[in-house]
């Protein structure tokens, strides 16, 4: 190639170097753009050589073909609570070069925001909302941003090394797509060169500095700011990044506390205050802490506009209390604190508590907290949660005394002849599990029947999409998916399903299997599954109807007794598993006979209680089934005054509970939503979606993941791939605009 080159013109050489060049390099170096500065391309098909992944908290795939802006990939980010998508470089950035970091961003729902924190040598240097730059975001569609650099280098910074959104709000997200990631000398929509702000009104085209909404109150703390103590105060917020944190730990000699443990180099506990004040002379920060032997930690102040203060404040080990003087931040309006790992190391593990600011001559906290309390409820229906494993309280669930969301679907195949979950004839297992994560699904409910957990012979699957499943029986498939689902960190509640692998038997025996045997099979799983943290709990029998009852004592056919001998035999072999129990259809005694559903009747309940003495109350999940005219045509769709008539209805099946401390959690309900099912449906399900969040039913499992279901249809369309979007977007707006 060489000898080749020689031969042509000195011009030609340049330009064929030059192109060679460029193919090797790639898109790490610096391109032009069309207006002819340079761009340093972050994400564009593939995240940039010189740049790393180092989010946290947060579901990250930078190769997703689903949703794209320009070319063929973008990145999906799915973000837990306060979970940040974090952009880390190899090196650090000359903000010299370049004027604004442009990139656009993709949402299922309107008015999402995001704070954007930029690094610069692994601290915090300054913290935005995207909403004061361009808005939230918006439905269905690309938002563009161009972000201003000037608001770093207005402050001194000069380079940067990484920037992060996280989410604002404290929640679980679903999915989210960011694309065409990069630093410019332009902004995408080439505003002037040299941009100023605007007065207030003007109707140019350049971003303007951005300036609150309203002037920072500034306190007095002469007699101490509580930030946390038996809970973190109002106006504060965690912000913190790369790790995990709980408000609610419950330390045995402290109380309540934050635990916080390091995942990442250089995590971050950072408390923030919506409302600034102003540090005096006389002023102390005061904690305690438990630290084990791996991290040290440094103390870090925010002013009120986002910037670090530098200072020498750092302690290790554990004390009954740390006293620092902040004497020479006198004057400082403070807008946080950042307790931040010094030694790059992830796994440190920290317990803070009592977290002040006041004056040194009374460092101890003493004035009563401001955060929301904790509710009190009813002993017998809402035990304290405490403990290790999966409980309930008050319709709320918990994990390790953390509390959690299940936005589960229900993915079928094992209760069925397949022995497996459908779908394998034409999608890879371990894709299609990643697709229902990336959807913005962290729960799954997954039915089974008898022989599957005798290791039979499976059928329907396509071994050249599923090689590692070849030669397997369908216990050991089930082994694999549970492993996998574990992995992938979603929740499992295993659903036994039927009996035969076919029909839903009214009774939760047959003629060929028995009581022992059920209750045997149940013992199975919970032991079986034990090691996996994310297998969560066991439907126990889906749907009972006919001659099933409810309060009978007729041992033979009254379901409450059954469940009860059942959930304690499960909970005797496996403690850290929550119990769901589903209703009847209809009842003899203590049921008003109005249009049940298989399952659905919780009416009972109020006349024979499932009794705490077998299932704890911490433990017991009621799990209704419900559903719309997609299935059947109950009487009260054709109602003059339907949907209005709706939620009395529910309230009558199971509703009524929720307001009596128990938890609910629908183990069915969904329908076509209008995609070729019965108009009424779609009606019928966005009326239910609001009463299940006027009663904070926030937990549930939508039926189903799979499209094959004749009367409900799925999430995903006929061809396996592709998903509903208005089905997604429904769901959504349940699941994250529900106060769990």
């Amino acid at each position: 190639m060489l000898q080749h080159l020689l031969k042509k013109p000195i011009i030609n050489l340049c330009l064929q170097l030059f192109l060679v060049f460029t193919l090797l390099v790639g898109p790490s170096y610096l391109v032009k753009n069309v207006f002819g500065a340079q761009d340093l391309v972050i994400f564009d098909d593939s995240l940039s050589q010189d740049w790393q992944n180092w989010s946290w908290n947060t579901e990250v795939y930078f190769n997703s073909t689903d949703i794209v802006k320009s070319g063929t990939k973008a990145v999906y980010f799915s973000p837990q609570s306060w979970g940040g998508l974090y952009f880390r470089a190899g090196q650090t950035v000359d903000l010299g070069k370049f004027a604004f970091l442009n990139f656009s961003l993709f949402s299922f729902d309107s008015y999402s925001d995001f704070y954007l924190h930029f690094y610069k040598q692994n601290e915090v240097v300054k913290t935005i909302k995207l909403s004061e730059f361009g808005g939230k975001s918006m439905a269905d569609q690309w938002k563009d941003y161009s972000l201003p650099l000037s608001l770093l280098k207005d402050m001194g910074v000069s380079g940067i090394d990484g920037f992060a959104f996280q989410e604002t709000e404290g929640r679980n997200k679903p999915a989210f797509f960011l694309d065409e990631v990069k630093l410019q000398d332009t902004a995408e929509t080439a505003p002037s060169p040299t941009p100023t702000p605007l007065p207030s009104g003007s109707s140019a085209s350049v971003l303007p500095t951005p300036t609150p909404t309203s002037t920072p109150t500034t306190l007095p703390v002469t007699s101490g700011v509580i930030v946390f103590q038996n809970g973190l105060a109002q106006d504060w917020e965690n912000w913190s990044w790369g790790g995990s944190v709980n408000l609610d730990y419950q330390d045995g000699s402290w109380g309540r506390s934050i635990l916080f443990e390091t995942q990442q180099p250089w995590a971050g506990l950072y408390l923030h205050t919506n409302k600034s004040f102003t540090i005096q002379s006389s002023d102390s920060l005061t904690f305690r802490a438990k630290v084990n032997d791996i991290n040290n930690y440094k103390i870090l102040l925010v002013d009120e506009n986002g910037n670090n203060q530098a200072t020498e404040l750092s302690f290790s080990g554990s004390g009954e209390e740390f006293v620092f003087s902040l004497a020479s931040f006198s004057g400082l309006n403070l807008g946080g604190i950042i307790i931040q790992d010094k030694t790059g190391s992830a796994g440190g593990r920290a317990v803070f508590t009592d977290i002040m600011i006041g004056g040194q001559s009374s460092p101890k906290p003493s004035v009563v907290p401001t955060s929301l309390p904790t509710p009190s409820p009813s002993a017998s229906v809402n035990p304290p949660v405490n403990g290790q494993g999966y409980q309930v309280s008050n319709g709320s669930i918990f994990y390790n005394n953390a509390k959690i969301q299940f936005r589960g679907v229900s993915w079928f195949g094992f209760e069925t002849g397949t022995h497996v979950p459908h779908g394998l004839w034409l999608r890879n297992w371990q894709e299609m599990t990643s697709q229902i994560k990336q959807t913005g699904f962290n729960a799954l409910r997954v039915p089974f029947c008898p022989s599957t957990l005798k290791g039979v012979a499976t059928d329907s699957i396509n071994y050249d999409l599923n090689p590692d499943l070849q030669n397997l029986n369908s216990l050991q498939v089930l082994d694999k998916f549970m492993e996998e689902f574990n992995k992938q960190q979603i929740y499992v509640l295993l659903d036994h399903h039927n009996i035969s692998c076919s029909q839903i038997e009214e009774l939760w025996y047959a003629d060929n299997y028995s009581e022992e045997q059920w209750i045997a099979d149940l013992k199975f799983i919970a032991e079986r599954y034990k090691h996996l943290p994310y297998f969560m709990g066991i439907d126990i029998k889906n749907e009972p109807h006919g001659q099933a009852n409810w309060g009978s004592n007729n041992q033979a056919l009254d379901w409450k007794m059954a469940a009860e001998k059942a959930g304690q035999a499960v909970l005797q072999t496996n403690p850290n598993l929550l119990i769901f129990v589903q209703g009847v259809q209809e009842n003899p005694t203590c049921s008003q006979g109005t249009g049940h559903w298989m399952g659905g009747n919780l009416e009972p309940q109020a006349c024979y209680p499932c009794s705490s003495q077998s299932i704890p109350a911490n433990k017991l999940v009621l799990s209704p089934h419900v559903y719309g005219p997609d299935v059947y045509v109950q009487g009260y769709f054709n109602d003059p005054s339907f949907p209005q008539n709706m939620p009395a209805i529910w309230e009558q099946h199971f509703g009524y509970l929720a307001g009596q401390g128990f938890t609910l959690v629908p183990g069915e309900w969904g329908g076509k939503y209008g995609n070729g099912g019965d108009p009424k449906d779609k009606i019928w399900q966005d009326s239910l979606k609001d009463w299940f969040k006027s009663k904070n039913i926030c937990n549930s499992f939508y039926w189903s993941w799979n499209p094959n279901s004749g009367d409900t249809g799925g999430v995903l369309q006929d061809d396996w791939q592709t998903i509903w979007p208005d089905k997604v977007r429904f769901l959504q707006d349940y699941f994250n605009n529900c106060s769990y």
